[in-house]
């Protein structure tokens, strides 16, 4: 990937472009019907290295509150859903999100998206009915390459390692994100190199992307 995005007012949308650029989906669990909850890695928002030497934390988890639907989805490609007790159990590798296929509360995305499934697995919230999906006040779905997921619920909250991230705050965390990337790349092989950190090396700058 590239710099960044244009602007993005909705937090959201703003957080779907910061987990989906060059994040990845790592981990899952749940509480149902109370809780469904997803975790990330190589997320653009900025939250300060716990010890000296180490890189910012780049994991979060979005936590579903109040379920009304999960529904895990293949592509054509994948035969079977042994990759969702895998990814739970942290018995496979982390999926890369695919870019544009990553969307909250979009009726026309979530549409299209959902239609790419060869199959779908219903884990919660019986036959997939589009319309009351769509209704819910927070819905997700989104693609890693032929995984996917479509949840939607009542409530939903953002967690870093220190505690709950207000949506309010995820437009300062990702400024703070790029502020981060932009000095990383300053200072990338000189003596002052910041701890290599893997989001901000696949986050490549355009004066770095021309040179081959």
């Amino acid at each position: 990937m590239t710099e960044e995005n244009e602007s993005v007012s909705n937090p959201l949308d703003l957080l779907a472009n910061a987990i989906s650029d060059v994040g990845y989906w790592r981990w899952w669990t749940e509480q149902l019907p109370d809780l469904f909850q997803i975790e990330f890695g190589g997320v653009q928002l900025y939250f300060p290295p716990s010890e000296p030497g180490q890189t910012p934390s780049s994991i979060i988890a979005i936590g579903f509150e109040d379920v009304n639907s999960v529904c895990f989805m293949i592509k054509e490609d994948i035969k079977d859903f042994e990759w969702v007790k895998l990814l739970q159990q942290d018995k496979m590798d982390p999926i890369t999100c695919t870019y544009d296929q990553f969307f909250f509360n979009n009726k026309s995305e979530s549409k299209s998206l959902i239609a790419l499934a060869s199959q779908i697995n219903v884990r919660y919230g019986g036959t997939l009915d589009m319309e009351d999906f769509c209704e819910q006040p927070y819905q997700l779905v989104f693609w890693c390459a032929d995984y996917g997921l479509a949840i939607a619920s009542r409530s939903v909250k953002v967690f870093s390692a220190s505690g709950e991230v207000s949506l309010e705050n995820v437009s300062d965390l990702n400024g703070n994100w790029w502020k981060y990337w932009n000095e990383y790349w300053e200072k990338k092989d000189t003596p002052q190199a910041l701890p290599k950190d893997y989001a901000c090396e696949v986050t490549i700058p355009v004066k770095e992307w021309r040179k081959y």
